[in-house]
């Protein structure tokens, strides 16, 4: 899974590159909060893969803000990493 920019600008890590601003997931801070479709966009999941895994409790860590869902960069981070490093084991994926 590679890193891709990701076209929802937030208020850090803003690159402006034109139209419409796009900013890197690399550069946030690791307590920043994304929603869902950023996380898919990050990470190339489909959404309904990430809603399915929330259901089965398995997949990158999550919160509730309220009624919203929303993911620490932090822990996307550490969850790619440990599936990267698991991938070679298809019994270890989420």
């Amino acid at each position: 899974m590679s890193i891709s920019k990701i076209t929802y600008p937030p208020k850090t890590g803003v690159i402006r590159t034109g139209t419409p601003e796009v900013f890197d997931p690399t550069t946030l801070p690791d307590d920043f909060l994304l929603r869902t479709k950023q996380i898919s966009d990050w990470t190339g999941l489909a959404i309904p893969t990430l809603e399915k895994w929330r259901l089965e409790r398995r997949g990158p860590p999550w919160i509730r803000c309220e009624t919203a869902i929303r993911y620490r960069v932090g822990d996307i981070r550490f969850w790619l990493k440990s599936v990267k490093s698991s991938t070679s084991d298809k019994s270890n994926l989420p």
